[in-house]
């Protein structure tokens, strides 16, 4: 079990492994870290209980943006800022499935993984978390793309949101 778990984590570190999922964008997770603590805290519940909704999905910014703007929650915000908030959706998804990997191996390591699951049930779950992380991060790289300019500016407006009624 600890060599899995080592191999696990040689995986995720090198380069040249040929299932290494994509990384989050650097400057998707500097917009989230910057965001986050500045938004209301009426968006960053939406935020994460979106990012949930997504745990056992597909990703895909393109239909969680149509989600979003066609919510009557979010009629009165402009497009750029709800890719803003389909951007940080996806990356608190991103953040949530690090934490299940994390609680995974964590009991794998600690021989609390469940008995009747075999090491084959094992393998497949981590690559289904790692497989998720890597399309969320290419979802997030191409949305992100249309904030590259005026990040500090959508922030603002994050900050200003105040007619959620979600």
């Amino acid at each position: 079990m600890r060599n899995f778990v080592l191999l696990l984590f040689a995986a995720f570190q090198n380069k040249g492994f040929s299932q290494v999922p994509m990384a989050m964008p650097p400057e998707a997770d500097a917009f989230y870290n910057k965001a986050m603590p500045n938004i209301k805290p009426r968006l960053k519940t939406i935020i994460v209980s979106e990012a949930k909704l997504l745990k056992n999905t597909r990703p895909n910014g393109d239909s969680l943006f149509n989600v979003l703007h066609t919510s009557a929650a979010f009629k009165n915000i402009i497009d750029r800022d709800l890719h803003a908030i389909t951007t940080l959706i996806m990356v608190q998804a991103s953040k949530d499935a690090d934490e299940d990997l994390k609680k995974m191996v964590i009991a794998m390591r600690n021989g609390q993984a469940t008995p009747s699951e075999s090491e084959d049930e094992k393998k497949l779950r981590l690559e289904l978390i790692s497989r998720r992380k890597s399309e969320i991060a290419e979802q997030v790289s191409l949305v992100i793309q249309g904030i590259t300019d005026s990040r500090e500016m959508i922030i603002e407006n994050l900050k200003k949101v105040s007619s959620l009624s979600r």
